[in-house]
């Protein structure tokens, strides 16, 4: 949570998205959710279906058509190699990049977009800049968000669709998805700079600005000074120390359940040739 929330006036109920539960439990009024990630855009989706009015401030983020050619996206990907990219092979804009906004509501989940979200009464804004009493600051770019997620969509079904014809793969024709189809004039995007809270009626806030570890208790030089821990490939300086389960570790599936047994196998492997 960025330290200006601090200023913000204290009649406004703070959450992060790690204690968001369900729209019940924020007060009456609209909400204003503050990141346009995964968990972002599900909580404003969540919030929009039980009726509350939202505000979005957003960020750079790429975002997904849940199902495409048939299929989950995910099961294109990982057929795609996209998840086994090597950290060592990466630059930093992708290490730096945001999980891609899709939804799991329904059956087989669905897609969700910034456009699709304003569709149904979200109000787009662009990134949050500073905030003091009842005023939010905002930055002139949330038409620069919305183009770069359709970017981002079409570019992975690009790859896809390279996929099936390279590998002469069996595949449905694309599919008609409303909430994929690109807003090429960004229409969606709202033009204010600033945001009056009373004067929207919001009475709760949500950081969906992501999450990070407190990894204060290893009383050893093996952190970053941001508070990441050194390592190559999950193994430190420090011989018997190892570390596993963080946002590519070895590779770009390392922070998800998926590139878990990899990891683990990888890591136990070193573990074993530590102490043999």
């Amino acid at each position: 949570i960025p330290p200006f929330s601090r200023f913000i006036s204290p009649d406004i109920f703070q959450y992060h998205a790690a204690d968001y539960r369900n729209a019940a439990q924020l007060p009456d009024g609209a909400v204003l959710v503050v990141g346009s990630a995964q968990s972002g855009v599900q909580i404003a989706e969540d919030l929009l279906e039980a009726g509350r009015k939202v505000f979005l401030c957003t960020s750079n983020v790429g975002r997904v058509p849940r199902r495409y050619r048939g299929k989950d996206v995910v099961d294109w990907l990982i057929e795609c190699g996209f998840y086994v990219l090597k950290t060592s092979e990466a630059d930093l804009q992708t290490i730096q990049s945001k999980v891609p906004q899709v939804s799991g509501v329904g059956p087989q989940g669905r897609t969700v977009s910034l456009q699709s979200l304003a569709k149904r009464g979200a109000v787009i804004l662009g990134k949050m800049d500073h905030a003091h009493g009842d005023t939010i600051t905002l930055q002139p770019n949330a038409a620069a968000h919305i183009l770069f997620g359709d970017q981002f969509s079409a570019k992975v079904k690009t790859m896809i669709d390279g996929l099936i014809e390279r590998m002469q793969l069996p595949a449905a024709p694309p599919e008609t998805d409303e909430s994929d189809l690109p807003d090429e004039s960004a229409t969606c995007a709202s033009p204010l700079s600033v945001l009056d809270i009373k004067q929207h009626l919001i009475n709760s806030i949500i950081w969906t600005t992501g999450f990070g570890a407190d990894l204060s208790y290893l009383k050893l030089p093996v952190m970053h000074a941001g508070g990441t821990p050194i390592h190559q490939e999950g193994i430190s300086d420090i011989g018997g120390l190892f570390f596993l389960g963080f946002p590519w570790l070895r590779m770009r599936q390392s922070g998800i359940i998926l590139g878990v047994k990899d990891d683990a196998e990888f890591i136990f492997q070193r573990m074993e040739e530590f102490l043999s």
